[in-house]
């Protein structure tokens, strides 16, 4: 159904499609590397904002469909609103007023496959005019940057534990259950929601890799269009609208959202597994800071639910192949990478004792590098493990199984290795 018409009905609204951000092209590479040095002398200011990375700079690339005139532009403007805004750690730090932070709260369900922070916004309850009314405009407009900020955030800390994540987007599920159309009958509430939508747009550029919009009434159709001028092609194409029909959304929201991290109202299975919380966490409750133990259990719980609750094809034990790894010796599975953003993904289990786990690079004659560069270090895995690897060069690559460490123990490793690419290309 095109964008410019709006109706509430059983199905999507929009021609929905779930668009992770796919691997930069050889011609993207170029641009990031052109674009960086047009940005020399604000280097330090995208380095304190970890904006400098290939995957950061591609987003303002893209959102300006590769014009760097404009990218820059946009770029640099967005450095400007952070320093007149106070955007920055002490914004991460300020404490909203109770008000705020309970009447209009901010879940994290958890963290997808690739890393993407997966956040539950119930607008259906959000009546902003009780905020106005309590003299909380200011602290509103505050508190909506600050979840931005938090979003990022979280990003930023599941790429430091998990390096080859490259993290820089994620999901939205918002729940307009019991919105209803006098939350928006008020100029200053109507000019906060616009803000919100030009801020985003304008200084979080492909962040979305999906927005699902359930338990929508009619009245949803008078925000929206409110909303809707201000939101690129490429945002409205990630956004799709439900009413309260849930055999419709559920199977749609299940092929992102893993079943063990939703609620079972929403159709999943958070409450029986029991590798995590029963409920969401409150954004707001998160000290978010690099090296946080409570937030580092909530990333690596959010992994093991989503590996209990799968039943992915790289765990099927009929797949499995069978290898011994005699003592003293190390087995290289080869592994051939012909993508730039390629994922090599495996998973292995050992009976007894335990094996050395790395992945490699073969690099080749010509360069007069290192014969082999570790891309996964090398860590000791007893029972059984599973993960991924984001390839930034394409080649070859191996997973290596080292017993080299035993003198007289053979070790029988069952494993599988696929080669995927997580970005859609």
């Amino acid at each position: 159904m095109k964008l410019n018409r709006l109706e509430i009905s059983s199905s999507r609204i929009h021609n929905f499609s779930f668009k992770k951000m796919s691997a930069p092209t050889s011609d993207e590479l170029q641009l990031i590397e052109i674009f960086r040095r047009r940005l020399i002398n604000v280097e330090d200011d995208l380095r304190d904002r970890r904006l400098s990375a290939p995957r950061q700079l591609l987003r303002w690339i893209r959102a300006r469909e590769n014009d760097l005139v404009k990218a820059e532009e946009m770029l640099r403007n967005h450095l400007a609103w952070r320093k007149l805004r106070g955007i920055g750690p002490s914004l991460l730090q300020w404490t909203a007023p109770p008000m705020l932070t309970t009447t209009y709260s901010v879940k994290l369900v958890g963290f997808d496959k690739e890393g993407s922070p997966i956040l539950f916004l119930p607008f259906g309850s959000w009546d902003i005019r009780q905020a106005l009314e309590k003299g909380h405009k200011e602290a509103m407009v505050k508190y909506k940057d600050k979840i931005l900020e938090q979003i990022m955030q979280l990003m930023h800390i599941h790429e430091d534990l998990f390096p080859s994540s490259s993290v820089t987007q994620f999901i939205a599920v918002s729940d307009w259950e019991g919105f209803s159309l006098r939350y928006i009958m008020n100029k200053e509430v109507v000019e906060i929601i616009l803000d919100a939508a030009r801020s985003f747009e304008a200084n979080y550029p492909e962040t979305l890799k999906s927005g699902f919009n359930i338990n929508c009434p009619k009245v949803f159709t008078v925000l929206f269009n409110l909303i809707k001028p201000f939101l690129t092609e490429r945002t409205l194409s990630k956004i799709s609208i439900f009413d309260s029909n849930s055999s419709k959304w559920r199977p749609q929201l299940e092929k992102v959202v893993d079943l063990g991290l939703l609620p079972e109202k929403y159709g999943g299975s958070r409450e029986k597994i029991g590798k995590i919380s029963p409920t969401p966490w409150d954004l707001h409750n998160l000290r978010l800071e690099e090296g946080d133990p409570t937030l580092e259990s909530i990333i690596l719980g959010c992994r093991s639910a989503i590996k209990t609750s799968s039943s992915s094809d790289i765990m099927q034990e009929e797949d499995l192949t069978n290898i011994r790894v005699a003592p003293g010796y190390k087995v290289h599975i080869p592994v051939k990478v012909a993508r730039l953003g390629d994922r090599i993904r495996w998973y292995f289990r050992i009976e007894e004792k335990d094996i050395s786990f790395s992945v490699v690079q073969f690099q080749p004659p010509e360069t007069m590098l290192e014969p082999r560069k570790e891309v996964v270090p090398p860590v000791r895995v007893e029972g059984e493990s599973s993960g991924s690897h984001i390839c930034e060069a394409v080649g070859d690559f191996a997973i290596c199984f080292d017993n080299s460490y035993s003198t007289f123990k053979a070790k029988f490793v069952e494993y599988r290795v696929a080669v995927d690419n997580p970005f859609g290309k």
